[in-house]
């Protein structure tokens, strides 16, 4: 628990007794307020967001703390966060919808559909983007940093075409950002419209999320949380070699300062993207309403989908928690820019998304008090 002296303001979101029940009681809304008080206290943030979704509607959305600490502005829940990778679900979601459509095979080539990104030894596919098994490099400590401005998919494909691959397809499995710059890729190839248009038509303005946009550092974009960051002797010593020689001069331990800019345009796709809760909570709400894919893809993208020896079978796009006995698909999205998380439970139709303006969160803690509040006896 980090130790930091800093005034914060608080955010909650009721819950649901029953996965049946959109009702929530005044004690299961009190739990869940102090649930995210003191996790937001326990943790130092500066904003928290968070916004819970039952059976289709969304029932409890609130939000505590600064988005901007310098100037004490308050945290709405109109306050965007950084998506991070969260927005892996949404671009496997849009390759699923070109599979509906016949336009994309999950063992079809990347360069059927993606045509700039350079020959590799291996041929890569859709299928093993999807699960992170394509061979991919994971970003590296420039990507972390970066400033580098890309204004489309093809530019960034400048940064990572010409690495060789670290392994053959399919015989391992690596975290890449850059295997979902290749799925945007894809998009724009068999649509042959740019990527954020397709996400826009395809998801955003067909659920009214109007708060979900692309990250644009050069253009003044309304409701976006300032970034922060705190440096402490674990994450220092974990994270050795990102911190530079200014950080470590200029930040004491324990101690808030703003966060360096840093241009997420390198991974289109893969978290590129501002979202607030409330609209997260949308997009998992549509898929749990078979709103967005038909039902065998739909169960394709939650279902764990074969691994490679010694690695562990994950969902398109998601990761798996399990929480007491509630299995459910998440993402914990984190950077140096801000943390988001997204948890869907299709079993029981909820969905909880969790932001905040703090850098490499990952917020299982609270997502499990959350969970407990929603589903009594749920251990």
């Amino acid at each position: 628990m980090r130790r930091v002296t800093l005034a914060l303001v608080g955010l909650v979101y009721p819950t649901l007794a029953a996965a049946q029940s959109t009702a929530l009681t005044e004690g299961q809304r009190e739990a869940l307020s102090s649930a995210i008080g003191q996790y937001q206290a326990g943790h130092a943030m500066p904003a928290i967001s968070v916004a819970i979704g039952i059976g289709g509607i969304i029932v409890f959305t609130d939000a505590r703390g600064l988005s901007q600490v310098e100037n004490r502005v308050p945290a709405t829940t109109a306050t965007t966060f950084r998506s991070a990778s969260t927005i892996k679900a949404m671009t496997a979601t849009l390759i699923l919808q070109q599979v509906a459509a016949g336009r994309i095979r999950f063992d079809g080539e990347i360069h059927q559909y993606c045509r700039n990104y350079p020959a590799q030894k291996y041929p890569v596919t859709i299928r093993q983007l999807l699960l992170h098994q394509a061979g991919l490099r994971a970003s590296d400590k420039p990507d972390v940093f970066t400033r580098d401005f890309y204004p489309s998919v093809d530019a960034s494909l400048e940064r990572f075409g010409h690495d060789s691959l670290r392994f053959e397809p399919g015989t391992k499995a690596l975290y890449s950002n850059y295997g979902y710059v290749l799925l945007a890729c894809a998009i724009e190839g068999v649509t042959g419209r740019r990527y954020d248009v397709v996400m826009r038509e395809s998801i955003l303005d067909r659920l009214g999320m109007t708060s979900t946009e692309a990250v644009n550092l050069f253009r003044a974009q309304t409701n976006r949380a300032s970034s922060y960051v705190i440096r402490t002797a674990e994450n220092t010593k974990s994270l050795e070699g990102l911190w530079t020689p200014a950080h470590l001069a200029a930040s004491p331990l324990d101690t808030l300062f703003p966060a360096d800019l840093v241009d997420p345009s390198f991974e289109i796709g893969a978290g590129n993207y501002l979202s607030t809760p409330t609209d997260m909570v949308r997009f998992m709400m549509a898929l749990d309403q078979g709103q967005l894919l038909p039902d065998s893809l739909r169960a394709a993208e939650v279902t764990p989908q074969a691994a490679p020896p010694g690695a562990t079978g994950r969902p398109m796009g998601w990761t798996v928690g399990n929480y007491g006995n509630v299995r459910v698909s998440e993402i914990f999205g984190s950077d140096w820019d801000g943390s988001f998380a997204t948890v869907w439970d299709p079993a029981n139709h909820v969905a909880i998304a969790v932001a905040s303006n703090i850098n490499w969160d990952q917020p299982a803690e609270l997502v499990t008090k959350i969970l407990a509040v929603l589903h009594p006896g749920w251990r």
